[in-house]
């Protein structure tokens, strides 16, 4: 059984200390809670169900046709349930005392999170153009070093009407559109509890109309 911060989930995005929560996830059986979801997930319906006398959990991501594998979850605690694709988990708490002595099932619905860590406020003003910057941390939260980390940003971020790019600092920042671009940050390997800060520059030109919705997608992997 995968526990908490063994897998994927052991590399956590943090802003002051506090984990950020990269996707909403609503809907959930009795006697769970759903903490995180993967961003891997990506939005959609998922599910998370129990078998058995209720105590065997797993997880089904967005689009995917097959639960993971059973996780007994006998006793209070958190857990990872892992998809078929590792990399979509979830984590949740467990209180053992109210989950139900039979098979049950609900679906969950993921969706994006706005105004999160990884995001910034909204320009004050939009005639004359704004310029942004901010940092997050990449936290080792596992037992183990992890190497081999590369920061990009998606390209669907990149093509918005805004100007966003990433660095070690606020003043050398890059516009890289996948994990192999030249100009991906690439760090490592991070000891347990480690941590390295990247900076995120938003540049908005003046007279850019009004958005709501704008998404700012950073990517991270690594080895394992």
């Amino acid at each position: 059984m995968p526990a908490v911060a063994t897998r994927s989930d052991a590399v956590r995005i943090k802003v002051g200390g506090v984990e950020v929560k990269h996707l909403v996830a609503i809907g959930d059986i009795p006697g769970v809670a759903i903490l995180r979801v993967a961003g891997k997930n990506r939005p959609g319906l998922g599910a998370i169900r129990s078998q058995g006398d209720g105590t065997l959990l797993s997880w089904r991501a967005p689009g995917s046709t097959d639960f993971g594998s059973d996780v007994l979850c006998s006793s209070d605690g958190d857990y990872l349930l892992e998809d078929g694709n590792s990399d979509k988990w979830a984590r949740v708490r467990v209180r053992a005392a109210f989950l139900l002595p039979i098979a049950t099932q609900s679906r969950v619905l993921i969706g994006e999170v706005f105004d999160n860590g990884v995001s910034h406020g909204d320009v004050a003003d939009g005639i004359s153009g704004d310029s942004e910057s901010w940092s997050f941390f990449v936290v080792n939260d596992g037992a183990t070093a992890l190497s081999g980390f590369r920061v990009w940003i998606d390209p669907e971020t990149l093509a918005l009407p805004v100007d966003i790019s990433i660095g070690f600092d606020d003043v050398t920042v890059f516009q890289p559109d996948n994990e192999y671009h030249a100009n991906a940050l690439a760090f490592g390997p991070l000891a347990p509890a480690a941590s390295q800060e990247i900076f995120v520059v938003r540049d908005t030109p003046p007279s850019t109309d009004p958005e709501t919705d704008l998404l700012t997608l950073i990517h991270v992997s690594w080895n394992e």
